[in-house]
């Protein structure tokens, strides 16, 4: 594709300059913006905190758990899971509106107490 006039040359130059320095931006971004580290920093955390409520490993040995109470058959015990599962689920709507209403770090406030 040829350019008219050197100055079209200069201004897709321009661009595509400017365009690289938006892609090198990421980890520079990380490395400079005190306030992108801490946003990283803090996302690490809820993530680590939510592997040390233990949900996971409920749910894998929910059956197990079951069968020691008392649940008898394969299918007691598959039902009880469901049921845990979906009560998770919608205590993750709930909790995912009332954040809507409340604001974020109220409500990370109130759980973290």
């Amino acid at each position: 594709m040829l350019r008219d006039t050197s100055e079209k040359a200069r201004e897709e130059l321009n661009e595509i300059r400017e365009s690289l320095k938006l892609k090198q931006g990421g980890w520079a971004l990380f490395k400079i913006n005190r306030n992108v580290r801490r946003a990283v920093f803090l996302g690490m955390l809820l993530q680590a905190m939510q592997q040390f409520t233990g949900m996971n490993i409920i749910m894998y040995y929910a059956p197990r758990i079951f069968k020691m109470a008392g649940f008898t058959t394969t299918e007691q015990q598959m039902i009880a899971t469901l049921v845990v599962g979906l009560t998770f689920m919608f205590a993750t709507f709930i909790a995912v509106f009332t954040v809507d209403k409340a604001g974020r770090k109220p409500a990370l406030k109130l759980v973290s107490a």
